[in-house]
């Protein structure tokens, strides 16, 4: 396992360690640091457009596809408001068909363009052109098939899952 650079939320690792099933095989998409690796599965593939990442699939999703492979949850946590709107609700839909079991999400319900991590010199994200935001999202985005997750942490955010049926 790939030690990640920022410490993972603990609300969000709570609940993904509590959803995730010992037998899950689970891609995630736009994994960054891998904060989020360390949740119980089975296996957890990464997927990120910047080489820094050293992700298992390295894929820009503005022009490439997620993997074939399907996968018993995919998670795109943080991952939407880096795509433009459409592409982004294009690999939404990608999500729900290679997902075997469930599709997790994470995005801002708030508008931003998240500069910091853009121009931390001291952060893993310095500099990466990826990491700035191109697309906003609102809860209508979400429709009846996805249950939205109250944690403390994302009360500005639509964080939520998306059960295969």
């Amino acid at each position: 396992m790939v030690t990640p650079h920022y410490t993972p939320e603990p609300n969000i690792l709570g609940w993904l360690r509590a959803f995730t099933l010992p037998e899950d095989t689970v891609l995630d998409v736009g994994s960054g640091d891998r904060r989020y690796q360390d949740i119980g599965a089975a296996a957890v593939k990464s997927l990120d457009i910047w080489p820094a990442a050293k992700p298992d699939y390295l894929r820009d999703l503005e022009k490439e596809d997620l993997p074939a492979k399907p996968f018993s949850v995919v998670l795109l946590l943080d991952v939407l408001e880096h795509l433009s709107k459409p592409r982004g609700q294009e690999v939404l839909s990608q999500a729900q068909d290679r997902a075997k079991r469930a599709v997790v999400a994470l995005t801002p319900l708030k508008w931003e363009e998240n500069r910091d991590a853009f121009d931390d010199p001291a952060g893993f994200y310095f500099g990466n052109e990826y990491d700035l935001h191109k697309s906003l999202w609102t809860l209508a985005d979400f429709d009846e098939r996805w249950t939205r997750v109250w944690l403390p942490s994302t009360q500005d955010c639509f964080f939520g899952y998306w059960v295969k049926r």
